[in-house]
């Protein structure tokens, strides 16, 4: 059995704005270069997201979220997001309103793990390292 506790790269959503919600939209991918989009799953039950990017190549930005999450059964997951946190050089800003998701975990192995979402976004993330 591979562990889901690890940093994970984001390498595609079919989603585009799954993951970094407006800042992945067409509109601002024209002005925001995505730098990286890393899922962090902390044992016994945290996930934080973070998308970087750059706006016009120029200013560095990150916009992040972390949540809650929760086992439905062996293969879905349910993650409840508390408000999400953008930073601006050394400013931190953030935006009111909760969110949550739920993704079901197709495949998992020591490198990769795909997944679909419960609006049918489909995933594909490579693990960076585990997490002790």
């Amino acid at each position: 059995m591979f562990v889901l506790f690890a940093e994970w790269d984001v390498l595609y959503c079919s989603n585009p704005t799954s993951p970094g919600g407006g800042y992945r939209s067409s509109i601002g991918r024209l002005f925001l270069k995505t730098n990286d989009m890393i899922q962090v799953v902390e044992a016994p039950d945290t996930e934080r997201n973070r998308v970087s990017f750059s706006v016009l190549g120029l200013l560095e930005r990150e916009v992040s979220l972390k949540g809650k999450l929760m086992a439905l059964d062996e293969k879905w997951i349910q993650v409840v997001f508390k408000p999400l946190e953008l930073k601006v050089g050394g400013l931190e800003f953030t935006h009111d309103g909760k969110s949550e998701v739920k993704l079901e975990i197709t495949y998992i192995d020591e490198k990769i793990r795909l997944g679909k979402g419960s609006r049918a976004s489909l995933f594909v993330f490579q693990r960076r390292r585990p997490i002790s």
